[in-house]
């Protein structure tokens, strides 16, 4: 398959996941089930406007919420830094484009809280953990800002899962714990979905590396790691996707749905249990309820980049590209392609394929 229908799907599978859960963003399954039945299409948006849903009144069936705009944020910086992308590079992002956007609009609002952390992040000089400003973020609660931002990273690195989980740990300074770790492996499985002929078993099995040995920690140990597994062991003994639902939340469910293990585990049991099919597995995930754009929209960029842009259904793509016209996703696609190619060129420290 070649390069650009891999980040074509990618790209595109993962506006598609967040378009197609935002409108029931958060709902139970019960209640997704009682009011459309089962979800498998995009729908018009009914609940008001806010900073982190979207930012138009009746916003028509397709349109993206926050997770795409910050992976397409992610998306530009790689454009223009390759490899080279830095935190502080990021953090500069953050803070610039709050400072940029319109007085009162729900657009400087939702950037208010990523231009605080970027600017604790800079002033503290890009080093550290514990810099003034950092556990203010969302709160302090452990949330997924590193997850469904940053994954995109690991198109740049396809062979070179190493590099992709350092650069992804790394840029995902406003992670907390083992937010970070979820922010990382997530960037490892789409470097991995980048193989020619790869596998859902073996885009999976990156959440085996482990550079920290988080695993041999004390009481806890990975915590991420743990609930990957509790998430295969779901997905083998489930025989219906309602029963999938069930014991996701049986026995994947944290504190808060925006918790990265969580999430992460939802991602993995879906995954797994329809063989990486984005067609099944995005419906999948809104489907499932929680915080279920965010995950659909993970889902969706692992999906897509492992089978590409012709796994996507045409109705799916047309009805999203057309809600979103700016930035254009399709040239963000192209442009990516020659980073790509650039970067690969650039080593031969390619891991083979297992």
């Amino acid at each position: 398959m070649d390069t650009l229908g891999k980040i074509r799907g990618g790209l595109i599978g993962s506006a598609i996941g967040d378009a197609m859960g935002g409108p029931v963003e958060m709902w139970a399954p019960h209640r997704i089930s009682e009011t459309h039945g089962w979800v498998d299409s995009l729908l018009p948006y009914t609940m008001p406007p806010n900073p982190t849903y979207v930012w138009e009144p009746d916003a028509i069936p397709g349109s993206y919420t926050d997770d795409t705009r910050l992976k397409l944020l992610a998306v530009r910086l790689i454009l223009e830094e390759a490899s080279d992308l830095t935190p502080i590079s990021l953090a500069s992002r953050f803070v610039a484009c709050h400072a940029n956007a319109k007085d009162g609009s729900l657009e400087k609002e939702w950037y208010s809280e990523w231009a605080a952390v970027g600017r604790s992040f800079i002033k503290n000089g890009g080093t550290g953990y514990d810099y003034p400003g950092l556990h203010g973020f969302y709160g302090g609660e452990m949330v997924c800002g590193g997850l469904i931002t940053l994954p995109a990273v690991g198109f740049v690195f396809e062979g070179n899962e190493e590099a992709a989980y350092d650069l992804a740990y790394r840029l995902a300074f406003f992670d907390l714990g083992y937010a970070r770790d979820a922010t990382a492996l997530a960037t490892v499985f789409v470097a991995r979905a980048m193989r020619d002929g790869a596998s859902v078993d073996s885009v999976l099995s990156g959440a085996d590396y482990d550079p920290y040995n988080l695993s041999g920690r004390q009481i806890f140990g990975r915590v991420c790691g743990r609930y990957i597994e509790r998430a295969i062991d779901v997905a083998k003994q489930a025989k219906t996707r309602q029963e999938l639902i069930a014991d996701m939340h049986e026995q994947l469910i944290r504190s808060t749905p925006c918790d990265p293990a969580e999430m992460l585990a939802f991602t993995v049991a879906i995954l797994k249990w329809v063989d990486g099919d984005p067609k099944a597995a995005i419906p999948l995930a809104v489907n499932a309820g929680r915080d279920n754009d965010s995950i659909a929209g993970v889902v969706g960029m692992i999906a897509g980049t492992l089978h590409g842009i012709d796994a996507l259904p045409m109705d799916w793509i047309g009805t999203v590209l057309k809600a979103n016209p700016e930035p254009d996703i399709e040239d963000m696609a192209s442009q990516l392609v020659e980073v790509v190619v650039k970067h690969a060129g650039n080593r031969c420290d390619r891991v083979p394929n297992s």
